[in-house]
Formats: C-alpha cells, structure tokens, sequence
C-alpha cells in the first residue's frame, strides 16, 4: 500500500493474515465483514459454532474500525479456529525534524488502562534496516495485555509496525509469524529508491566498559 508516495510491502508464510481494507461507507464495511466471515465460515467447517455467526462479524467489524488513517498496511490475525485475534498496524509517516518527534501514533490504546512502555532494543529489520523493538504492557479488566512497537528511522521518514497489546499467551503463540512480517517489509519511493533505516541511538555497553561487584 502507498503513503505519501512511497509504497510499503510485506508478506507472511504463516496462515491467518486477513489484511483490513479501507472502506469509505457502511455498505461497503457490512460487504467485507458478511464476506470474511462467510469465508471463515467455510474454512473453519465443523468448528464454526453457532454462537460464531454474531460473535465473527463483530469482531471483523471492530477490527475494521480499529484500522487507521496513517496505516498503509493493517491486518486482523487469526492463529486458530477460534474467537481469537490479534490486530497489527504497519504505518510510515515522518519525523518532526525540529523535535525528532514520532508523528506515527501508537495503537489505538481502546478500553486499555495504564499503558506503558518498556525499554527499547535494537532490531534489525531484512528489508528496512536497523531500528528498535519496545515493549508495551497496558492493563484491561485487571488483567495483564503486551505488545509491541518495531520503528525505523531514516532521517525525517519513519516505519512502525504497531501490535496492539493482547494477552501474553496469545502473543507469544503469534511473536514468530509477527518476525518474519516485520522482516519481509520493503519499502520504495516514486522512483524506485529503497528506504533504509539509519542506526537507532540507543546506549549501550562499550567493549572497554568493565563493572566489578563491591
């Protein structure tokens, strides 16, 4: 999908991606929810229970809903024959070059409470370069939900791939399909010019750093 002229891509070998489009009416929205989930229908067979034919269509549409303006690629992932998901935001946006500011926004925080993030790592990306993974834990009817921010950054223009907060167990059943997703993003400009993140400036240990115990 294109943002601003340039054009992010990705892939996945694991099953379960259903990419959110952008719709512009109601009737458009209740097509491709009634269409997804008569193809979930027919995928899951003999699973499909009858209290999926209200809860898939409202998870669809809650999912559409959560897509962004600034998303040039969102996706709904379905790991099992189950009402379990996970929604995954990849955007590009630009950096305040004033303030070195993200304009991307994080994921959309919904019924999410005291949200926070971790400590940023380094990530290397195969198609975008060398960025960072940051953690996000956040709190939903007492319970504890994680999930990610991958960024890259090459001077004022920024990737985030964004995976809105869900339960540990969840995520961490989908972390490896999210990887090779984050590994296979490309993204060109108008003319074919490849964006490639500059190294993150994070401090870390020199080789002449030595630490000894008291």
């Amino acid at each position: 999908m294109s943002a601003a002229g340039w054009t992010l891509t990705g892939s996945s070998d694991e099953p379960g991606w259903l990419l959110l489009p952008r719709t512009d009416s109601e009737a458009s929205r209740r097509a491709w929810v009634d269409a997804q989930a008569g193809a979930l229908r027919d995928a899951w067979a003999h699973t499909w229970q009858p209290e999926h034919d209200h809860v898939i269509p409202a998870m669809l549409g809650a999912a559409l809903a959560r897509r962004r303006d600034e998303d040039a690629l969102a996706f709904q992932l379905w790991p099992t024959n189950a009402a379990l998901c996970l929604i995954v935001h990849a955007a590009v946006g630009d950096t305040d070059t004033a303030e070195g500011t993200l304009v991307v926004p994080a994921p959309a925080a919904g019924d999410l409470a005291d949200v926070r993030t971790g400590d940023a790592v380094p990530y290397d990306s195969e198609g975008l370069g060398p960025g960072v993974h940051v953690p996000v834990v956040g709190t939903v009817a007492g319970a504890t939900v994680v999930g990610a921010e991958f960024v890259f950054r090459s001077g004022t223009r920024v990737v985030a791939v964004s995976v809105e907060p869900t339960l540990p167990e969840l995520l961490a059943i989908l972390m490896p399909a999210i990887h090779g997703f984050v590994q296979s993003l490309v993204l060109e400009g108008p003319a074919g010019e490849r964006f490639r993140a500059e190294p993150a400036g994070i401090l870390g240990a020199a080789p002449a750093d030595q630490w000894a115990t008291a």
